[in-house]
């Protein structure tokens, strides 16, 4: 049985590392090439997030896995703060006029990969 946490990372950070890699200007409200290069090594760290995360996927928990689950949660953190912030600071219902806007998927994402990963990094020991 494959280990939901780990997938849920898989799927939230796959397009995310490919958009990063292929398109960096896109994640910047204007363009800075000089930028490019540091975005584009974030893409690789995602992906290479993406290949432990799958060597985990149909492995059976064990401390291992909770650790690296662990870690994964970690990283969860950072883009759930902020998303968190730019849906308290900007009012993101009403610049994107919907609830369930870029930012609110964002923020619901990285929750449910946090509070999985957690959860397993929590089971596993």
């Amino acid at each position: 049985m494959p280990q939901l946490p780990f997938l849920l990372h898989i799927i939230v950070e796959f397009p995310a590392s490919i958009a990063f890699f292929l398109h960096p200007s896109m994640t910047l409200p204007q363009r800075q090439a000089q930028a490019h290069a540091v975005i584009r090594q974030y893409a690789l760290l995602l992906m290479a997030s993406n290949l432990i995360a799958y060597a985990f996927v149909f492995r059976p928990a064990d401390g291992r896995s909770a650790s690296v689950a662990a870690a994964l949660a970690i990283y969860h953190l950072g883009p759930l703060i902020r998303a968190g912030s730019r849906v308290r600071g900007r009012g993101a219902m009403e610049r994107e006029g919907r609830f369930l806007s870029n930012t609110w998927v964002h923020l619901i994402a990285h929750f449910v990969c946090l509070v999985s990963l957690v959860y397993e990094a929590t089971r596993a020991v």
